[in-house]
């Protein structure tokens, strides 16, 4: 059952114990640390990434848990915080954004010639 415990690290589970552990940032928890004290085992990249995945979907929920990577994820105690992770993840995304946007003026049609893949534009 050890493999499977991840799965018991629900929504409600997480946000509980952040709400009661790690309230603003200078009490942030990493994402291992997170799983070993909600597991009471070792942390495994699996349940990492479970952790991680729970963050995203409570984030879309509008659950305040902000995140840096020197103190971990915590549920922000001020506006600041939150505001400081918005801007983060707004940071992130505009990052991703203009990759996307290099790669499909510059790669992409390299690529399509080079494999001789058609764009799907031609009639």
């Amino acid at each position: 059952m050890k493999a499977h415990k991840d799965m018991l690290i629900s929504e409600g589970r997480l946000v509980g114990h952040l709400m009661y552990k790690h309230r603003g940032r200078s009490r942030g928890a990493t994402v291992r640390q997170l799983v070993e004290a909600l597991t009471g085992d070792r942390s495994t990249p699996a349940m990492e990434r479970h952790i991680r995945h729970l963050v995203v979907e409570m984030r879309k929920k509008g659950i305040p848990i902000c995140a840096c990577p020197s103190q971990g994820y915590y549920i922000a105690a001020s506006d600041d915080e939150l505001e400081e992770t918005c801007r983060n993840l707004h940071d992130r995304a505009m990052t991703s954004l203009q990759q996307v946007a290099g790669l499909r003026r510059m790669a992409l049609p390299q690529l399509v010639g080079q494999l001789g893949i058609g764009m799907g534009d031609e009639g």
